[in-house]
C-alpha cells in the first residue's frame, strides 16, 4: 500500500522537516515530494497499520492525506471501455457523444463526479530521408586507390513531443474517465461561430460550456500547469490520484 499527499499551498521548511521524520525521507527529497500542485506518493508500506499510522501522522499537521491501493496502480492504462468521443451535441439537460465508429452515448450528468482538464506530450515518430556521400571501396580498389565516393540514402527516426490538451469525464465510483475527448482528434463544429483555427482554445470553450452545464461537479485542471507528462503510465497513475484525492477531501467535507 501507498500513502499520498496533497501538497500544500504554502511550503515551509519546518512542516518538510516533520514530513520528512514521519516517512523517514531526507529533506530536500520530501521537499520535492511537497511541491507544486499534483498529489504525490510519499510512502510506500506493506501494512495497513501502518499506512494507518502515518496517514494520522500526516492528518496531524494539517495535511490531505489518503491511502493508495497498490491495485489501483496496477494496469493503469486506460481500458478499451473507456468511450472516446469523437463529437457531440448538447441537448437542454443532456449531451449526446459520438465515437468515431458512429456509436453513441447519452450522458445527462447525474452520476457525473469530476471533470479533469490536462495536457499531456504524445511522443511523435518522424522519418526523414538524408543523402550522403560515402566511400565506395571496391570502386576505389578498382582504380588503383583514387577515391570514388556514390550517394547513399540513410532514414533518420527522430522523436519530438507533441502537447496536446484532453478532458476527462469521471463516475462517482470508477478511477477510470467514462468518457475522453482528446484535443486533436475531436470535431468542434458544434461550436458554430465560436468555432476557431485553434484546437486547444476550442477544447478549452468545450471546457467552459461543461463547467456550465454541471455547475455542481469538481472541476480540476492542475494538469494543465508546468511541463505536461509524456501520456502513459505515468499520466494515468497521476490522474487515479487526483481522483483519489478529490475522494478523500470530499470524505472529509462528511
Amino acid at each position: 500500500m501507498h500513502v499520498a499527499v496533497n501538497p500544500p499551498e504554502m511550503l515551509e521548511s519546518s512542516l518538510v522537516k516533520k514530513v520528512a521524520a514521519i516517512i523517514n525521507n531526507d529533506f530536500y527529497q520530501t521537499r520535492l515530494l511537497l511541491s507544486g500542485r499534483i498529489p504525490k506518493l510519499v510512502a510506500h508500506l506493506d501494512s495497513e497499520e501502518a499506512v494507518e499510522s502515518i496517514l494520522k501522522k500526516l492528518s496531524s499537521l494539517g495535511l490531505l492525506a489518503f491511502a493508495v491501493d497498490d491495485s489501483d496502480l496496477h494496469n493503469p492504462l486506460i481500458s478499451m471501455r473507456v468511450f472516446k468521443a469523437h463529437s457531440l451535441q448538447f441537448g437542454e439537460k443532456q449531451i449526446e457523444f459520438l465515437a468515431r465508429n458512429g456509436s453513441q452515448k447519452i450522458f445527462d450528468g447525474r452520476d457525473l463526479y469530476i471533470i479533469l482538464y490536462g495536457k499531456m506530450n504524445i511522443p511523435i515518430l518522424t522519418k526523414k530521408t538524408t543523402t550522403k556521400m560515402k566511400l565506395s571501396v571496391p570502386s576505389t580498389v578498382m582504380t588503383g586507390g583514387i577515391p570514388v565516393w556514390r550517394r547513399a540514402e540513410e532514414n533518420v527516426e527522430h522523436i519530438s513531443l507533441q502537447t496536446e490538451y484532453f478532458i476527462r469525464l469521471y463516475g462517482r465510483v470508477s478511477l477510470e474517465p467514462e468518457i475522453e475527448i482528446s484535443e486533436s482528434s475531436f470535431d468542434y463544429a458544434f461550436l458554430g461561430t465560436k468555432k476557431t483555427p485553434s484546437s486547444s482554445e476550442n477544447l478549452r470553450t468545450l471546457f467552459s460550456q461543461l463547467k456550465k452545464m454541471f455547475p455542481d461537479v469538481i472541476v480540476d485542471s492542475k494538469l494543465t500547469e508546468g511541463t505536461p507528462i509524456i501520456q502513459g503510465n505515468e499520466l494515468e497513475n497521476t490522474c487515479k490520484l487526483i481522483i483519489l484525492c478529490h475522494h478523500a477531501e470530499s470524505a472529509i467535507d462528511r
